[in-house]
């Protein structure tokens, strides 16, 4: 390789890896711990970060008595540091505010007693610490984003960090790329390695909730007169929290809003007293409904479409909105006591889309959050049921975010005319059904040849690590096209592996007649390698059906003249 390229190249690795840095995003209820001991006369810390929250900790490093703590409170940064000879503070200037979601970088060093604060290269602060011993004594470790099950020396009630943390370094240690790489022996807690695209989001933006334990703890003002809640909601499972509140901590009250078989149901408990009001219309169809709850002294009003539900409010009580509450589910570590004070199906947690979200004539979205869990900014949930893909012996359930399984006693339960994207799935035999198989339609313009290729029959399951090699990997034709032919270079089998896919060897011919659809009904099968035995779930054959969507071309007129017919031309003279 030249040697100019090959510095470019480098130095672009270079740039590129300097720009990335490793970032890590904190959700509310995130942290890293790394383990160690030291004893030092020197601390250097630095790293970058960006903030909604204005009270936050960031880092913690703790002995016995020794200790540093590195937080955000009322939006400024504070430093405590503790070398045995009492506490010592330095803070931020007050006209600096840094919880505005931008990235600011931060320096904390540390020579014996001179401690410095430097923030964004500009804002430099400096304290003489007191003491006549200048070692920080670390026996517990290291901390970031949260202070996990540490109880050994008490610094109050510290909220955990919520948004990004990047290139940060504690005296010779990489934190951050350690406890990525699990280089130490590190605990991970709901961290993950980029900078989340949901710190981006507005109020305005829907919100898809995607997995088994998703919810969005926000904070909201109190207004105890009435309570009004309204949300538009999308989506196909039939159960989940929707809203929750716990009212007064000190009493055994709550206040949820969830899916039950596909109905809402609005459940107040004040005391010893239970009042309920639900809808009498399934809304998890895949369409979005407005919902709007309203209680007063007098009533409570459901609302779902501008169709009303009244209940009298017999006994004339609000319920005492607490100043926070959870949206999409409860968080595990809260599921207890809601449980034990009566809401029964607080466990279920909502999946699918939620906008226009308003408390107490309050919008309310992601900025608002002090904690969130498997959360996607925008409605990404896809729901191909509603195009009926399976067959009339077929059920249609929908699987992860934008796919669907058909379930039926036959072995294709796929309609054939289905013209969209779908995925093949393992034997149920396993717990988890794993997907093997993504098919694309294939599109061929009338009369014309394609290429069948590893993007329309794009594997997914990781077949290597069973011993499987590409020309393991099987596909046989059980019915061919209609209105065409399969062409298998070099044979022109019945049979083909994704070898023969990867090298460009199978083709699709149209015979050129007008039909805009066709079909291949074909089996997967999976040949490993002599020393693997297949487990149980791979075993078999999967079969499945890939349309070829075939594209119109305007033919040029033609003249159909029979037997005998004589033509005359008229002679025109121009003058």
């Amino acid at each position: 390789m030249d040697k100019g390229l090959l510095f470019s190249f480098f130095l672009l690795f270079f740039l590129w890896d300097t720009v990335l840095g490793d970032h890590a995003s904190f959700y509310g209820n995130s942290y890293i711990y790394i383990p160690f001991k030291e004893a030092k006369s020197t601390t250097d810390i630095h790293f970058k970060f960006r903030t909604l929250l204005p009270n936050a900790l960031i880092l913690l490093v703790a002995g016995t008595t020794d200790f540093c703590i590195v937080q955000i409170e009322k939006g400024r940064l504070k430093v405590n540091l503790n070398l045995g000879a009492g506490e010592s503070e330095l803070v931020s200037p007050a006209n600096l505010i840094l919880n505005d979601l931008k990235w600011h970088n931060v320096s904390i060093v540390r020579r014996e007693a001179n401690l410095s604060l430097t923030i964004d290269s500009s804002q430099k602060l400096h304290k003489h610490l007191p003491g006549r011993f200048f070692e920080l004594n670390i026996h517990f470790g290291l901390y970031i984003g949260g202070h996990g099950n540490f109880s050994e020396l008490f610094f109050g009630h510290l909220e955990k960090f919520r948004g990004c943390l990047s290139d940060m370094h504690y005296n010779n240690m990489n934190p951050i790329e350690e406890a990525h790489h699990r280089q130490v022996n590190s605990v991970v807690e709901s961290v993950t390695w980029n900078c989340a695209a949901e710190f981006e989001s507005d109020r305005n933006r829907p919100i898809s909730f995607v997995k088994d334990n998703s919810f969005m703890f926000v904070s909201h003002s109190v207004q105890h007169k009435e309570i009004k809640i309204q949300f538009d909601l999308n989506s196909m499972i039939t159960q989940g929290v929707l809203f929750y509140n716990t009212g007064h901590l000190s009493r055994s009250d709550f206040f949820v809003i969830h899916l039950r078989k596909g109905l809402l149901q609005c459940i107040l408990k004040i005391g010893n007293k239970i009042v309920n009001i639900s809808n009498d219309f399934n809304v998890t169809n895949g369409e979005w409904h407005k919902v709007s709850f309203h209680q007063t002294a007098t009533l409570l009003e459901l609302s779902v479409d501008d169709k009303n539900k009244t209940v009298e409010n017999t006994g004339g009580h609000i319920f005492p909105l607490f100043d926070s509450s959870y949206i999409g589910g409860i968080e595990v570590t809260k599921l207890s006591r809601a449980m034990s004070n009566g809401c029964k199906y607080c466990d279920m947690h909502f999946k699918g889309c939620l906008r226009n979200i308003f408390i107490a004539h309050k919008q309310t979205g992601i900025p608002d959050a002090y904690a969130t869990q498997g959360l996607i900014p925008g409605c990404v949930w896809k729901y191909p049921c509603k195009q009926n893909p399976c067959t009339e012996a077929g059920v249609c359930i929908q699987h992860g975010i934008d796919s669907f399984k058909c379930q039926c006693k036959d072995k294709l339960c796929i309609n054939q005319n289905y013209t969209d994207t779908y995925r093949v799935f393992s034997q149920k035999s396993l717990a988890t059904e794993l997907e093997l198989l993504a098919v694309k339609p294939l599109e061929v313009m009338e009369g014309g040849n394609t290429v069948v290729t590893t993007e329309n029959l794009h594997m997914i399951l990781d077949y290597q690590k069973f011993g499987i090699q590409d020309s393991g990997v099987r596909f046989n034709i059980i019915e061919g096209p209609s209105h065409g032919t399969i062409n298998i270079w070099p044979h022109n089998l019945n049979i083909f592996t994704l070898n023969e896919v990867a090298n460009d060897k199978v083709h699709y011919i149209h015979d050129g007649l007008e039909f805009f659809q066709d079909n291949i009904v074909i089996e997967l099968e999976f040949k490993p390698s002599d020393s693997y035995i297949l487990p149980a779930y791979l075993q078999g054959d999967f079969m499945f059906t890939m349309t070829i969507n075939i594209l119109s071309v305007n033919d040029p007129p033609k003249l159909d003249i029979s037997n005998g017919t004589v033509l005359r031309v008229v002679q025109m003279n121009v003058v």
